[in-house]
């Protein structure tokens, strides 16, 4: 059995490239990422599909990586908000999860986030 967590990245068509791509770069490092293919640029949310597989569980131990790697992808995602918001930017972006509330990354604590994320 696989520890997974999946979410997508509703990333406002506003916000800068740049750090849009610096996201992904930090995520691709913790994740596997997907963009689908069909959008308007200037309308839609540019979408991001993250899924984290942790390690398989059942070996002594692998249940704990798994948490500690999806733990990672949670600590990446705050130490980049954290490095955004130094710059003056706010992060327009809100996470999203089937059979969930979204989450947005502008509002919320890093409590929040961590607790989102672990769900």
């Amino acid at each position: 059995m696989n520890q997974v967590t999946s979410f997508k990245l509703a990333i406002s068509p506003s916000f800068p490239t740049y750090e849009r791509e610096m996201l992904l770069a930090v995520l691709k490092n913790e994740a596997t990422i997907k963009t689908p293919e069909e959008r308007v640029f200037s309308i839609d949310d540019y979408i991001v599909i993250v899924t984290a597989v942790g390690a398989t569980i059942g070996a002594i131990g692998t249940a704990a990586k798994a948490t500690k790697e999806i733990g990672e992808l949670i600590e990446k995602i705050i130490e980049w908000r954290k490095r955004l918001r130094k710059k003056a930017i706010e992060p327009e972006i809100k996470l999203e999860r089937s059979g969930q509330d979204s989450l947005d990354l502008r509002t919320a604590t890093d409590e929040e986030i961590r607790r989102w994320l672990s769900l």
